[in-house]
């Protein structure tokens, strides 16, 4: 299978010419279509904020959060304290 991006002119018949690479052989193909709509007639999309959380850290300074210290030995359970 081969991949080949290309761009074509469809008149208002609908009709259009596809130029495929010179070392195409001969034959019948299947082939598939996609359609992207005109860059002018697409919609832009509003770019929304990524979100931001203020988490307060009632922790210990010196906690590592190590494997060994978030979960038991039993299925990786998290710990219960």
């Amino acid at each position: 299978m081969k991949t080949i991006q290309t761009s074509v002119t469809v008149d208002e018949n609908g009709a259009g010419v596809i130029r495929l690479p010179a070392d195409t052989p001969p034959g019948e193909y299947d082939v598939v279509v996609m359609i992207e709509e005109p860059t002018e007639l697409r919609e832009s999309t509003p770019e929304r904020p990524f979100p931001s959380h203020q988490i307060p850290w009632p922790f210990d300074p010196n906690e590592t959060f190590r494997r060994e210290d978030l979960y038991d030995d039993d299925f990786g359970r998290p710990r219960v304290y």
